[in-house]
């Protein structure tokens, strides 16, 4: 409320858009980035605004908005390029990356990935770089490659292991060291996995307890185990489900009722 002029409202504008991004209040974060952009737009100033489209893309991806924005983050790669090798660049190639990922563009999104791990690796932030080396492998499983994806794992749970890194990012780890698993045929590792990741999660980030509930019903459901992976999916509240983790579930779901011999077009048609 103290900010009057035009400069100082677009960095407050900003500063609301990201508070409202770490709260993970999506909508809110989507609104108030949209009125940032506009007013670093209105005051020219070329960083602020790439720092404003690239924050509100990143809102709009959580959201799974992803057609919106992408092109909000290419616009701001020019700003990024001229400042590579900073973590400011990193966090937005990484989210670049997961964009395009999540878009199906796993080919466009796999050198940005490489551009997170060059820069996190020079900067010694072993948090980030195990992140990143998971996130390449949530890259490779896309495309097809579980066995580049177990390497990427292999390395990040070596980080994860030698500076004794907690909190998301392990549970994220473990969570994908479960889907490697899963795509070797390993299903009791899988399971193995999937527990660590719950175990991890309930201490680090609850809200992401579904992914690994719905994942392990994948599982249950790979190795027949049908009364299982039913009690797994009852503890999804599916009201709460972002996009992408709903149509896991869904998935799931539909798979569970074919195996009962239900009518699963709804769940699978979703």
């Amino acid at each position: 409320r103290l900010a009057r002029r035009p400069l100082q409202c677009a960095h407050a504008s900003m500063h609301r858009a990201w508070y409202h991004t770490v709260q993970a209040n999506w909508s809110e974060a989507i609104a108030a980035g949209q009125a940032s952009l506009l007013l670093c737009q209105g005051v020219g100033d070329k960083q602020l605004q790439a720092q404003a489209s690239q924050r509100l893309g990143t809102a709009l991806a959580m959201t799974g908005r992803f057609d919106e924005a992408l092109p909000l983050l290419r616009a701001a790669e020019p700003w990024v390029q001229a400042h590579a090798g900073s973590q400011e660049a990193a966090e937005f190639e990484g989210n670049l990356a997961a964009v395009l990922d999540n878009m199906g563009r796993t080919a466009e999104a796999e050198p940005h990935h490489w551009r997170v791990i060059e820069v996190t690796r020079t900067l010694g932030d072993h948090a980030f770089l195990a992140t990143a080396r998971a996130n390449l492998a949530v890259n490779r499983l896309s495309a097809g490659l579980a066995g580049a994806a177990s390497e990427q794992l292999a390395l990040a749970q070596q980080l994860v292991s030698s500076y004794n890194l907690k909190g998301g990012s392990a549970a994220f780890i473990a969570k994908l060291q479960a889907e490697a698993e899963r795509a070797h045929g390993h299903y009791v590792q899988a399971l193995a996995w999937c527990d660590e990741a719950e175990a991890r999660l309930a201490e680090a980030n609850p809200l992401r307890l579904p992914a690994v509930f719905t994942l392990r019903a994948h599982v249950l459901l790979d190795m027949g185990q049908v009364a299982r992976a039913q009690q797994s999916l009852t503890r999804c509240d599916s009201a709460e489900l972002r996009p992408r983790m709903r149509a896991q579930y869904d998935l799931a779901t539909g798979r569970l009722r074919l195996m009962l011999q239900q009518d699963a077009r709804p769940q699978l048609d979703a």
